[in-house]
């Protein structure tokens, strides 16, 4: 059967192989592609099987070079750099209250880095029990809060940005704290691997400092509107030092917020 007839018996398809002659090899994939487009011939030319080897041994890979294959063993004597730690704590002026900060891994393709690890979370005593998962979209001087939620269902936080800038607040509203009605503030940039731990008994919001900024919120306890408040972003007697020179943009809500007097007396 010559070739004409063979091409003509499959249908014309050239990506078709008689049953049980079909080659996988990276030649026929690229042989294959070539006959459908030249940018699927360009594409399949760099797919090539991995190169292996004794270990210990340097591999050649496809530019020529001695570099091991990024999947093989070192050679006997050396060892592969040790892991960098899942994620490290930085307390604030509000003790309680925690940078978290994730090791980014970043390449030619982007970065990536874990958002949360329950056991690292519970080796620093952080919470693992998360049961509400929150995504906000805000456009620049956009402020959100402060907010906080009363007993029964006093929320602890984990926020961070996925998009633009934010600058994030904590105010301690705990009527018997040392440090009740002191704030403290962390500019968070989508990227940087911060996330920051805000605990129950602290009120909380942000400041969107980009043109437009995406978060992520975990919380300890559901969204309940009947137990939330809001504390006033401007309360002279907090006194926050917002990075901005004109009045943000709030909800009707965030605008006739309670003083902390009130907050601290209605608490928990």
């Amino acid at each position: 059967m010559n070739k004409a007839e063979n091409r003509a018996r499959l249908g014309g398809n050239p990506l078709a192989q008689p049953a049980g002659r079909g080659r996988t090899g990276p030649a026929s994939i690229w042989q294959a592609a070539k006959a459908v487009t030249p940018q699927a011939a360009e594409v399949a030319s760099r797919t090539r099987l991995p190169a292996t080897g004794r270990r210990g041994t340097k591999l050649q890979n496809r530019h020529g070079t001695g570099d091991r294959h990024p999947y093989s063993r070192p050679p006997i004597g050396e060892t592969f750099p040790a892991p960098m730690p899942r994620l490290e704590i930085t307390p604030t002026a509000l003790p309680d209250v925690r940078v978290v900060t994730t090791p980014v891994h970043g390449d030619a393709r982007g970065f990536f880095t874990e958002l949360f690890h329950a056991p690292a979370f519970a080796e620093w005593g952080l919470p693992v029990s998360f049961v509400q998962d929150n995504h906000s979209r805000s456009a620049q001087y956009a402020l959100r809060g402060l907010h906080h939620q009363v007993a029964p269902h006093a929320q602890g936080k984990l926020i961070r940005p996925i998009t633009g800038r934010i600058f994030d607040v904590a105010v301690d509203i705990r009527p018997e704290s040392p440090t009740a009605g002191q704030w403290v503030g962390v500019t968070l940039e989508a990227g940087d691997g911060r996330s920051l731990w805000i605990p129950p008994g602290f009120a909380h919001g942000f400041l969107v400092l980009s043109e437009w900024a995406e978060c992520l919120y975990k919380s300890t306890d559901f969204y309940a509107p009947e137990h939330e408040r809001a504390l006033r972003w401007d309360d002279p007697a907090v006194g926050v030092e917002w990075p901005i020179d004109r009045v943000p943009t709030l909800a009707a809500k965030d605008a006739h917020a309670s003083t902390l007097e009130r907050s601290l007396e209605t608490f928990p």
